[in-house]
């Protein structure tokens, strides 16, 4: 399913703030050996605007962390909620804030205007 998603985590790029549902990156599984990123080539202007490639991004980067946990604790790590899925919302609300809720098995990430004088845009999750 697009998202991106997995076991663990999936993706749920919906903005409250602007009451829009984005469109899902359906990604290449990788699967069949064939695959190519599909941001591989594109300017940086574009990844900081594309909704899909902060989709991916999350995606990647919460993978990462939660293997890193699981690694060093040499267990799988639970969710703080019931189920085994966490939805992780990149583009949640318009503000400088970030939280989890329990009752929504939700980490929302906001994102608003820079302070710096552009037109540019901060998300409160870094994309490494």
């Amino acid at each position: 399913m697009p998202g991106p998603r997995g076991y663990r985590v999936a993706i749920v790029d919906y903005d409250v703030t602007a009451n829009a549902l984005y469109q899902p990156a359906d990604l290449p599984s990788g699967l069949d050996g064939e695959y190519q990123d599909p941001f591989q080539n594109v300017s940086d202007e574009r990844l900081l605007s594309d909704p899909r490639f902060h989709a991916q991004n999350v995606y990647a980067i919460a993978m990462r962390i939660l293997a890193r946990f699981e690694f060093a604790l040499g267990r799988r790590v639970q969710w703080g909620c019931e189920g085994h899925q966490l939805s992780i919302l990149p583009h949640a609300f318009a503000e400088p804030n970030a939280f989890y809720s329990r009752d929504d098995r939700s980490l929302y990430f906001e994102s608003f205007p820079s302070s710096q004088g552009n037109t540019r845009t901060v998300f409160l999750l870094s994309f490494a």
